[in-house]
């Protein structure tokens, strides 16, 4: 899958599937959900993720 930019998702549907290559800026985690700003040259993504996933947090 071709990595996206995250200054042109918004072009993109919702709920498409897309592939990021930043780092993240801030991680957020509140009761069943995580929060990852992800940051690359173009801009900013906050992704979401449930908390199962990071039982370390």
């Amino acid at each position: 899958m071709e990595r996206s930019l995250a200054g042109n998702l918004q072009s993109l549907p919702d709920g498409s599937s897309v592939v990021i290559n930043g780092w993240a800026q801030e991680i957020r985690s509140l009761k069943n959900l995580v929060f990852v700003v992800v940051r690359d040259s173009t801009g900013l993504v906050q992704a979401t993720f449930k908390r199962d996933n990071f039982p370390d947090m």
